[in-house]
C-alpha cells in the first residue's frame, strides 16, 4: 500500500467484530480512490453487479484506483459472485474490489482466486 498498490482483498471470521469491515474501510480511506461501498445483505443479486458495481467500474475517475467494498459478500448469489468474477476481471486495471464475509466456504472459489485472502481468528 505505501507504494500505491493493492489487490483484490477478502477477509472472513465465523466471529463478528473482528474488524474485517473496519479495516476494510481504514484500506479504503487511506488510498487516493473512489469508493462505492454495498452491504451485500441487502443487495445481494446480478442485478446490483451489472447496474451499480459495473457502473462504477467502467466510469471515468481523476483517483489512480477505485474500490468496491462489498461487505458481507457471502450473501451474494452464486450468479452474482459469476458476475462480480467477470467484472473484476474486465476492470482490474483501475478498480479494486474488497469483500468480507463471515463465511468464506460461501464464497465461490473462482472468486477466492482472484484475491488475497485473510482469515481472523479471535484466541
Amino acid at each position: 500500500m505505501d507504494a500505491g498498490e493493492i489487490p483484490h482483498l477478502l477477509f472472513y471470521s465465523l466471529s463478528p467484530g473482528t474488524g474485517k469491515t473496519t479495516l476494510a474501510r481504514i484500506i479504503a480511506n487511506s488510498l487516493d480512490c473512489d469508493v462505492l461501498s454495498l452491504n451485500a445483505s441487502d443487495d445481494n443479486s446480478v442485478d446490483t453487479i451489472r447496474n451499480k458495481v459495473k457502473d462504477f467500474a467502467q466510469t471515468a475517475s481523476f483517483a489512480k484506483w477505485k474500490i468496491v467494498f462489498l461487505d458481507e459478500a457471502d450473501y451474494l448469489t452464486p450468479n452474482a459472485q459469476s458476475v462480480l468474477r467477470n467484472v473484476m476481471e474486465t476492470y482490474s486495471a483501475t478498480t479494486r474490489f474488497i469483500l468480507t464475509c463471515n463465511y468464506v466456504d460461501k464464497i465461490t472459489d473462482p472468486l477466492r482466486s482472484r484475491c488475497r485472502d485473510k482469515g481472523f481468528e479471535i484466541y
